[in-house]
């Protein structure tokens, strides 16, 4: 597993920030980014949840 960090662009709704900045705010980060790793690193490591997450279909913006 690399530590190396890339920069990598993302589009996100402009409600989500406010919600991950709160995150980085409440939880003391360092970033957004690190905010996202944290995310994507629990999500790596639990790869039985998934389905949960991604087949779920949400509608927020409908």
């Amino acid at each position: 597993m690399s530590n190396q960090k890339v920069d990598t662009l993302i589009e996100l709704n402009s409600d989500t920030i406010p919600l991950i900045k709160d995150i980085v705010k409440k939880y003391k980060l360092k970033n957004q980014s690190k905010a996202f790793r944290v995310i994507l690193d629990y999500i790596s490591e639990n790869e039985s949840e998934w389905d949960i997450i991604f087949k779920k279909r949400r509608c927020k913006r409908c």
